[in-house]
């Protein structure tokens, strides 16, 4: 993908760190799925990270949002009979670091700097995502990371990154293999991720 094929764009940074970024996405209730693999910048250099959560607000968090349904007969009467909606709410996304490119090469921890500010982000296209998956190292970071629901993250990456595989089934079976390594005696956590994949045996 090239720099400038903004078909994939999703969203652009607002809050960055070297451990993980926030994204607010151009079109609201259109985040990518729990586990997408992204990337903030270009494709020669940029950072990348997976879904780990998202969420719709207000934007002027001082506003509550407040119930306006109540007399219309279906959810969609709500943003047709409210148009001022879609300009005062938006959908964020937050994504965990995971790797860099640089000079051509990918690197799978974190990166030296953090993405800047209104840097465009964008869903990483099929080619991208095998590339990136070549090499499973990544999920240590996810196993260790610090977030809520680990397991069902680790579980989600796994699956989005196996419909982008040309072989999913081999690919879920390998990144099982590698979570089982990367885990080690922590069987219980290792159970409740496998549960939660389609295996082939």
């Amino acid at each position: 993908m090239g720099k400038d094929d903004r078909s994939l764009r999703f969203g652009e940074v607002v809050e960055a760190s070297i451990e993980g970024l926030v994204g607010q996405c151009d079109q609201l209730f259109a985040p990518p799925p729990l586990g997408a693999l992204v990337r903030a910048g270009a494709s020669s250099s940029g950072i990348y990270g997976v879904i780990t959560g998202s969420e719709t607000s207000s934007l002027d968090p001082t506003r509550r949002i407040i119930s306006r349904g109540a007399n219309l007969d279906s959810d969609e009467r709500v943003y047709q009979e409210n148009p001022q909606l879609n300009r005062l709410l938006r959908t964020d996304v937050k994504i965990m670091v995971v790797g860099y490119r640089v000079n051509g090469v990918l690197n799978y921890y974190l990166a030296p700097y953090p993405s800047n500010i209104h840097t465009s982000i964008y869903l990483c296209p099929t080619e991208e995502v095998q590339e990136f998956n070549q090499i499973l190292d990544y999920l240590s970071l996810l196993a260790h990371a610090p977030i809520k629901s680990p397991d069902d993250i680790l579980a989600s990456v796994i699956k989005y990154a196996s419909q982008q595989h040309d072989s999913p089934s081999e690919f879920i079976n390998q990144a099982a293999r590698a979570i089982a390594l990367i885990l080690g005696s922590e069987t219980q956590r290792l159970y409740e991720i496998l549960k939660r994949l389609p295996l082939h045996r």
